[in-house]
């Protein structure tokens, strides 16, 4: 019994791991210091206080770590943050 329960334990872990759970990319601000450009382009952040990834507009320099293309892909990297 307890060897199948360090199996399961290791496969959650495994788990985690493909799936790109990533503390510190998803509680990165938003946006960095430093000169900001003037583009408009549409992308998503981790909102660690609501605990889901919301769209925002990126001026197309510094990108944050916490700078996602699509929606799904925030959610993914950041749902169990």
């Amino acid at each position: 019994m307890r060897y199948q329960l360090y199996i399961l334990l290791c496969f959650i872990a495994c788990l985690y791991q493909v799936q790109g759970f990533d503390v510190a990319r998803c509680n990165a601000p938003t946006h960095l210091p430093g000169p900001q450009c003037m583009a408009m382009i549409r992308r998503f952040t981790f909102n660690k206080q609501t605990g889901t990834c919301e769209m925002f507009i990126y001026g197309g320099c510094n990108p944050s770590p916490n700078n996602f293309e699509t929606y799904d892909e925030c959610m993914k990297v950041c749902e169990l943050v």
